[in-house]
């Protein structure tokens, strides 16, 4: 299992444009198959997803691809403890890419605390030391967010045969990915395009159902990689609370990128349309943007590639590197 050999790893304009090619790199070994095999014959009430930033989206798109199909809950945990209910019968998957992040590892000592049967997920470091685990070995030198679709490529089809579902194509998905990022600027605005709408402002992602932790993912992107302030919320709750918000005199600050999808509930679909009114009657500027594809992976893959490269773009614009992360870092350094 190796990373494309035209990947850069020192430059993260690269590592998004590898996002397609990265979703195909991993095949599930014969034993890791038994082994979700045993574990769903068995029995499993319940699978937790455990990571932090970049390592931990993964958990949140598979939940979010899945849990339509699943029959038992599936929970994402961005923490040192894990709920009192994860506990035996339930599988915990602890994903870390670099293999050293202290929360997870404090996590996942909780899980193996409580009887629950766990897989990792790591490129390296402290978790691909452990002993007596079950261990998912992925290439190093990414950047985690940019390994967001290598990591996805575990995570996804190990959680599918826990339960017992259809394993995703992903050969299919990332060729569609190819030819959607080959059409940018036919279904949607070039990347450098979008920017100059939202240099000047503070970006706010909207989205609902399965573009949820897409809408969040955006908001990290635009944090990591373009060094600037962004938030995000999830319709309908926004409409109970945030709507309000803009009354007052900082709302031209804010622009509202509404993330629209034809699979959406029929009465979220109409909240996007009197939303997106309700600002624009208050002054706000908005944009929005219509994912593509015909399935809720597909959406949500090919909008995320978008707005990573969207992130990238307006990194250059800022005239910061895409690549480093020293805030991060230093707090690291002195916790």
């Amino acid at each position: 299992m190796t990373l494309p050999s035209t990947i850069k790893l020192d430059n993260m304009r690269n590592m998004v444009t590898h996002f397609p090619q990265l979703l195909s790199s991993i095949e599930l070994d014969s034993n890791l198959t038994k082994i979700c095999k045993e574990y769903e014959e068995e029995g499993i009430v319940g699978i937790c997803f455990i990571g932090m930033g970049g390592s931990s989206i993964a958990g949140s798109y598979t939940k979010a691809i899945l849990q339509s199909s699943s029959e038992i809950p599936m929970m994402v945990v961005k923490d040192y403890v894990l709920p009192k209910c994860v506990g035996r019968n339930w599988i915990v998957i602890a994903v870390s890419y670099s293999g050293n992040t202290e929360e997870t590892l404090s996590a996942l000592d909780n899980a193996t605390a409580s009887g629950a049967r766990r897989i990792l997920i790591t490129s390296g470091g402290e978790m691909s030391e452990r002993k007596n685990e079950t261990i998912i070995q992925l290439p190093g030198g990414l950047q985690p967010r940019a390994a967001l679709p290598l990591i996805l490529s575990a995570v996804l089809p190990v959680t599918e045969k826990l339960l017992n579902l259809v394993t995703t194509d992903l050969q299919t998905i990332s060729s569609f990915l190819v030819k959607s990022s080959d059409e940018w600027g036919k279904w949607i605005e070039l990347p450098i395009e979008i920017i100059k709408s939202i240099s000047n402002s503070i970006p706010l992602f909207m989205g609902a159902e399965h573009l949820i932790p897409v809408a969040y993912r955006a908001k990290c992107q635009i944090n990591e990689n373009s060094k600037s302030v962004a938030f995000y919320s999830e319709l309908p709750e926004a409409n109970h609370n945030e709507i309000e918000g803009f009354a007052n005199k900082y709302r031209t600050s804010v622009l509202p990128i509404l993330l629209r999808s034809t699979q959406y509930h029929p009465r979220i679909a109409k909240r996007f349309d009197v939303t997106k009114s309700v600002y624009e009657n208050m002054g706000l500027r908005t944009i929005e943007i219509f994912a593509k594809g015909d399935s809720a992976i597909q959406e949500m893959l090919s909008l995320t590639h978008y707005l990573d490269s969207v992130s990238v773009e307006l990194a250059d614009i800022n005239g910061t590197d895409s690549l480093m992360v020293e805030k991060i870092s230093e707090l690291k350094k002195r916790l």
